[in-house]
């Protein structure tokens, strides 16, 4: 799956300079020619919103859950 603008990924990696542990959700912000990524997180509820540059081997897209017939 490629990861595209406003999509929701999962960082693979810790990014320590702005607070990221691999695990945190964000949404990607800015897509690069050069493959790489700006990536809005949410690190802890008290914290402000960091923006960290990555690239796609430090992310996973989050997949959609199936929807469930009602």
């Amino acid at each position: 799956m490629t990861i595209q603008l406003h999509d929701h990924v999962v960082a693979r990696v810790d990014v320590p300079e702005v607070g990221v542990r691999a695990g945190a959700a964000g949404v990607v912000i800015e897509v690069y020619p050069d493959g790489s990524f700006d990536v809005e997180f949410a690190p802890d509820v008290d914290e402000n919103l960091v923006i960290a540059s990555m690239t796609s081997g430090e992310l996973a897209p989050v997949q959609e859950a199936p929807r469930l017939a009602a």
